[in-house]
């Protein structure tokens, strides 16, 4: 095998400033069972799993515990608990 061609620089590496997930305000994880997700939102008490679409918040793209707390990942931020 032999290598062809050559990548150029990219130039210097830039720091970029650290940005935090966007939270959706208005929205509570209150606990999880079995991988189904209790929120409370603006309407009322909702469950939902991984992949099921919930009005106003999108897509429940991820449902995970993070140290003490649940977080649910959606594609317009993320809902956690209060």
């Amino acid at each position: 095998m032999s290598v062809t061609g050559s990548l150029g620089s990219a130039g210097p590496l830039m720091s970029v400033p650290e940005t935090r997930p966007t939270t959706i305000r208005g929205w509570a994880v209150l606990d999880v069972r079995g991988g189904t997700a209790v929120l409370e939102g603006p309407d009322g008490i909702r469950m939902a799993a991984r992949g099921d679409v919930v009005p106003g918040i999108g897509r429940i793209d991820s449902i995970v515990r993070w140290g003490n707390r649940w977080i649910v990942a959606t594609p317009g931020g993320l809902i956690s608990t209060p």
